[in-house]
């Protein structure tokens, strides 16, 4: 009896010394014992939560602490007459609902805990458990229950009145807020399946090119292997060094093969477009937006390599593209059109 008064007294101290607001915004009003001469009765009153039937109503309950507490839980009752689906019409809390009084008990469980939980079972009934009230009633009636569980909270808890019969309790409001939210996530969804399917093209393109790259160099060490094969070894070290230098140009093919395949997944692919005003270019490409301007420059020059000069400059929108910054930087977007102008009178 002496370790459950010290456990009481150490609970009455943290209510307490609460920092302020601090219960008021779980909704616990006020707990403490009825009488100082006996900490083992308590009062507690709770707020009825928003958007529930017991809105701003007021709940009184009695807390009654046994002699071997914490071991054992505290029995706790409704004073307040309340219709709940968990709650009998003496004001037990269903032990099927409400296990953390009775199975799920543990000694550090605080009074706090406790009247906060209550206050969630006030938002959330435990239909499919036992309980006076709520047994007649399945999701067809909710708001019918509704309604009578307000109406018992505007004449004994002295709550708020709530429409629920001819409404539907902020229904409809939830309603249409997750139709939103599925339409937002569907939206999303097409997008990243959209940035997927880019995703493919780009590999696809990598993958021929990558057959194509090993294509010729199968050649070419048919090549080589005909010069070994050979007698004229002079004439043949002028075609040796033509075969080192066609290798050099498939190994920086090979080297910028990972250009266009975007390293993080989750990042962001585009497809840009090229034209000239000549009109003798036009070339669209899927891109990261991480991509220098420089490699999508460098694209341009092996499909047009008569373009290939210091004379060109590349504007979107009227203002010069930075070959040393990144589509991101130079803030294009996907699906923008770049204007090529080649300046000729150098030449």
């Amino acid at each position: 009896m002496a370790m459950a008064l010290k456990r009481i007294e150490k609970e009455l101290k943290i209510i307490n010394e609460a920092e302020e607001g601090f219960l008021e915004e779980i909704g616990i009003i006020s707990a403490g014992p009825m009488d100082e001469s006996d900490l083992f009765y308590w009062e507690a009153s709770i707020k009825g939560p928003e958007d529930t039937p017991y809105e701003s109503g007021i709940f009184n309950l009695s807390i009654k602490f046994p002699k071997d507490y914490p071991f054992k839980p505290p029995f706790i009752l409704f004073i307040t007459k309340i219709f709940h689906a968990n709650v009998h019409h003496d004001g037990k809390i269903c032990c099927e609902s409400f296990r953390l009084l009775y199975d799920d008990w543990y000694p550090e469980t605080s009074i706090i805990k406790i009247l906060t939980a209550i206050i969630d079972l006030l938002k959330c009934p435990n239909f499919g458990a036992c309980g006076l009230y709520g047994s007649c009633y399945d999701q067809r009636d909710y708001k019918y229950y509704n309604k009578i569980a307000n109406e018992w909270t505007l004449k004994y808890a002295e709550g708020e009145c709530r429409n629920f019969l001819n409404g539907d309790g902020n229904i409809t409001e939830y309603n249409n807020e997750i139709k939103e939210l599925i339409t937002n996530y569907e939206t999303k969804l097409d997008k990243v399946n959209e940035y997927y399917l880019k995703l493919i093209e780009v590999i696809e393109q990598n993958k021929q090119k990558i057959e194509k790259i090993k294509s010729e160099l199968k050649q070419l060490n048919q090549r080589f292997a005909r010069l070994n094969d050979g007698e004229d070894y002079y004439s043949n070290k002028c075609r040796l060094k033509d075969l080192r230098d066609d290798l050099y140009k498939k190994d920086k093919e090979i080297s910028e093969l990972n250009l266009y395949i975007p390293s993080p997944i989750k990042e962001k692919l585009m497809t840009i477009t090229i034209n000239s005003f000549d009109e003798k270019i036009h070339l669209s490409t899927t891109c990261h937006k991480n991509d220098y301007f420089s490699n999508i420059e460098k694209l341009l020059y092996e499909k047009y390599p008569e373009y290939k000069d210091k004379n060109n400059s590349f504007y979107l929108k009227g203002k010069m593209i930075d070959n040393n910054k990144n589509l991101d930087k130079n803030n294009i977007k996907d699906n923008d059109i770049i204007l090529l102008k080649k300046n000729m009178e150098n030449e």
